[in-house]
């Protein structure tokens, strides 16, 4: 019978996730959200076995697998992807590994529910069909997959699944799985392996979770930046991707309040962003805070998320040119 081998903690757990990594293999990570009971895993191809002894993984699943993929005869092969959806995780595994279907297979992510069943089959579905439509949305990897064609999908669980995808956006880069980052963000899972501290410049990191003010300013100026702006009820901020780095500027302008089913997390960050002094309210009004500082912060989601506090997507915000 599967067990849960040791695993050894990467960082402190927070409100909503706890993030593991195995003893034995670092580059396994194991990310799990504590109010949905989604987990998330992600490994090298070679090291899938150390996945799918986690007992999580011996129920329903969508996974993602990602490694080389030739689009045509003589054209050099790009960062390709395969999702799917899988009742018994071993047992498909063991399929790819007989008919690869990528070239150089890189490395897998498994997605299922912590709850000793797993996924739901309307749920494993819809959450397949979610995922074909965002990798192929983001563009950053060559979809190898044939799109599902279920019908009749419940509408609560496809509210549900929704719901789902927007914390997936936050899990998946946690555990470098960067299947839905867009193609300009220039990187993806397979460039590195997963556990591996994607580049960034000045020898730093962009934080995986939390948030941090050390933030290599010369990213600021780079060429090939991206750059966002959000103008929603009061709040204006300007944002900049690159490197694999999301940072607020400062200067920008959040929302004081915040709704009262904000994440947990969320609202802890953002008092904790209060007491550090990254934002404080601006003189003459209640309603408003200003950023003291560039902050650095997962991903765009989460920053959309702290600045308005509420659980809004990062469809807000719009490219500067």
């Amino acid at each position: 019978m599967p067990v849960s081998p040791p695993v050894l903690p990467l960082a402190p757990e927070t409100d909503e996730l706890v993030v593991e990594r195995s003893p034995h293999e670092p580059s396994v990570w194991l990310i799990h959200h504590r109010e949905t009971r989604l987990v998330v895993g992600t490994a090298p191809w070679r090291s899938t076995r150390q996945l799918l002894r986690r007992s999580a993984f011996q129920h329903p699943s969508c996974y993602a697998l990602v490694g080389k993929a030739s689009l045509r005869p003589g054209a050099p092969p790009v960062p390709g992807t395969h999702v799917g959806r899988t009742g018994r995780p071993p047992a498909r595994v063991r399929q790819h590994r007989n008919a690869p279907p990528l070239a150089s297979l890189r490395a897998i992510t498994l997605i299922s529910i912590d709850n000793g069943r797993g996924l739901g089959l309307e749920e494993a579905a819809a959450l397949e069909q979610a995922l074909h439509e965002e990798v192929a949305s983001a563009g950053s990897h060559a979809l190898v997959s044939r799109a599902p064609r279920d019908r009749g999908l419940s509408p609560g669980v496809v509210t549900r699944v929704n719901r789902w995808l927007e914390i997936l956006r936050w899990m998946l880069p946690v555990a470098q799985c960067l299947i839905l980052e867009p193609e300009s963000n220039g990187v993806g899972l397979d460039d590195g392996r997963p556990g591996d501290v994607l580049p960034a410049a000045e020898g730093m990191a962009p934080p995986i979770i939390g948030w941090t003010r050390d933030v290599p300013k010369a990213l600021l100026h780079r060429p090939d930046v991206q750059r966002f702006r959000l103008e929603r009820g009061g709040v204006e901020a300007s944002a900049v991707l690159v490197d694999g780095w999301c940072i607020l500027e400062k200067g920008s302008r959040a929302r004081a309040g915040e709704i009262s089913s904000i994440q947990a997390g969320l609202r802890n960050k953002r008092n904790e962003l209060r007491k550090a002094g990254v934002l404080k309210r601006v003189r003459g009004r209640k309603d408003v805070l200003v950023a003291t500082d560039h902050v650095g912060v997962p991903s765009l989601t989460n920053l959309t998320r702290l600045l308005l506090g509420n659980n809004a997507g990062p469809a807000l915000w719009q490219p500067v040119t």
